[in-house]
């Protein structure tokens, strides 16, 4: 009939439309697309560096490494916010050095890490005249304890943590601006770690940074971004099971990222970057001190695909 006809008509204008219209925003340093959802798929590996020059050789440099990969899912569910879930997998190997404790030899493990759950709120868009303001916050629920064994368990942090970040936001034709200011609150947790043939709870800490970011767009598919940041990380406590009570993990740290993106489509883009940061390391325990740098470089890739 007529009216079905049309009604078919309709629906085909609908659907070829979101088919073939271009969406906005996936190339963003500002990420929040003009999509109904997106998915990213992220590798990283990073090496792990933390050196005591004035200590013994069990501690004086320790070398770890860690590779992750991450998938995230999120939609958009009105205007202003996204909510997503992210997993992750991760193979990863550690010292006792990384708790104060001088045990050079290294212990691996492999398996999935906590999932994240998080909202993307805009609270203000690009104007003219002013720029845009993001707000993240982010769960991490501990799935269980934390358990370091030869056997391959997981690699739950077996703490809950929460994360707020502000973003504010600017672009000016081919250069893009964000400054961002971050909290991560860490409770505390308990950890069986066999290898090592201890019983640890490290208190609850928290993290403080800044950073300021700025893209700029070679080419019409083609953007290059740079971060510099500072960040504060506070005390941790750990108390080991039968044992010392050790302070650890205090200081300020820096953060250098470069990163290169590259637009497929519309729809999709990948990006390749490097990271770099370092900090301090202290351990202030009843039998020994540590004092040194930590260190870490990161290499990492992502796949993004909006929907």
């Amino acid at each position: 009939s007529q009216s079905m006809r049309e009604i078919l008509i309709i629906i085909l204008i609908i659907f070829s439309s979101k088919l073939f219209s271009a969406p906005e925003g996936i190339e963003r340093l500002n990420f929040f697309p003009d999509a109904d959802a997106w998915l990213r798929t992220e590798y990283s590996h990073t090496t792990f560096n933390i050196e005591t020059p004035r200590e013994t050789v069990k501690a004086k440099e320790v070398n770890n490494y860690y590779n992750l990969l991450t998938l995230t899912y999120a939609h958009k569910f009105s205007r202003k916010y996204f909510a997503g879930l992210k997993m992750g997998f991760e193979d990863a190997s550690e010292n006792g050095v990384l708790y104060g404790i001088p045990f050079r030899r290294r212990f691996t493990s492999v398996g999935f890490i906590d999932p994240e759950i998080f909202l993307n709120y805009r609270l203000r868009s690009l104007k003219k005249n002013r720029g845009n303001i993001d707000l993240h916050v982010s769960l991490l629920p501990s799935l269980g304890y934390r358990k370091i064994s030869r056997p391959t368990v997981n690699r739950f942090s077996g703490r809950n943590s929460l994360r707020t970040q502000l973003n504010f936001g600017f672009q000016e034709e081919k250069w893009e601006f964000q400054n961002s200011f971050g909290f991560t609150y860490n409770s505390a947790r308990r950890e069986e770690n066999e290898f090592l043939g201890v019983k640890l709870r490290p208190e609850s800490s928290f993290r403080l940074d800044f950073n300021f970011s700025t893209q700029y767009a070679l080419r019409e598919l083609l953007f290059l971004s740079g971060t510099v940041g500072i960040f504060y990380h506070s005390t941790e406590i750990v108390r080991q099971m039968q044992g010392e009570k050790r302070e650890l993990r205090s200081g300020t740290g820096s953060l250098f990222k470069v990163a290169l993106k590259r637009k497929i489509s519309e729809w999709s883009l990948i990006e390749g970057g490097y990271a770099l940061r370092r900090s301090e390391y202290f351990v202030k325990g009843e039998t020994s001190n540590l004092n040194g740098d930590l260190n870490s470089g990161q290499v990492f890739a992502d796949y993004v695909v909006l929907f």
